[in-house]
Order: C-alpha cells, then sequence, then structure tokens
C-alpha cells in the first residue's frame, strides 16, 4: 500500500491493511457504521417529534 500512497492516500495514511485481521477490520467498519446509521436515525426522529414552527 505504501507504494501505491498516491493511488491509495487515505489507506497508506491510516494502515488499514496493514495486519492480518480482517475479520477484526470487518467487525469494527461495521460498528462505526451501524453507530453513525443509529445517531442520525435518532437525530431524524427528534427533529419529527419537535414542535413546528408556525
Amino acid at each position: 500500500m505504501a507504494a501505491q500512497r498516491d493511488r491509495y492516500p487515505t489507506l497508506a495514511a491510516n494502515g488499514y491493511l496493514y495486519d492480518n485481521d480482517w475479520d477484526g477490520s470487518f467487525t469494527d467498519g461495521l460498528d462505526h457504521l451501524l453507530d453513525g446509521l443509529e445517531a442520525q436515525l435518532d437525530a431524524t426522529e427528534r427533529a419529527d417529534r419537535a414542535p413546528a414552527d408556525g
């Protein structure tokens, strides 16, 4: 990955592919994705419950 730093700068800078724990990396990524979706849904639900101005 370091050899192709110009093509994949984010991957090279953060070393995402340097270990062999693919299952752990997948689980971590899935956890981040689900946390983001949960936060977005919570914000949407709060906005739906807020009284309308008018």
